[in-house]
């Protein structure tokens, strides 16, 4: 099996103990929005400052943000396509649930601290979660 396939298993897994457990979390307020598709770091991307550490980050149907680099956030909701074409977007937030509805892409990597629901969306390239 490979390791994306072992991530996104452990990933299930854990999403599915917490729902039993009765501690999952509610999604949190989007703190930054994709406004327009594009490059992560462009500010016309997310009309107005890129997205920092704390950030909650969304990005909405429609929409493909472009990660070239290292960042990290608190959490993120794709449920439009975000690549990650090199680099690490670090989801630093080990309460904050992170959802994943839309397209993950890229050859980066995503490294998850807390609770992601995987919801319907799908991974493309040779990136790892």
């Amino acid at each position: 099996m490979s390791v994306r396939r072992i991530a996104i298993v452990t990933a299930a897994l854990a999403v599915l103990v917490a729902v039993l457990a009765g501690q999952a979390s509610a999604l949190p307020t989007c703190t930054k929005t994709a406004a327009a598709s594009g490059d992560w770091a462009a500010t016309a991307t997310w009309g107005g400052a890129a997205p920092g550490s704390g950030d909650t980050v969304c990005i909405p149907s429609g929409r493909t943000v472009t990660l070239a680099g290292p960042a990290s956030v608190s959490s993120i909701q794709i449920v439009g396509k975000l690549s990650i074409d090199s680099g690490t977007l670090a989801l630093a937030s080990t309460t904050d649930e992170s959802l994943l509805s839309g397209e993950l892409a890229g050859a980066g990597t995503l490294q998850v601290a807390g609770p992601l629901t995987w919801s319907g969306g799908y991974m493309t390239g040779a990136g790892v979660t």
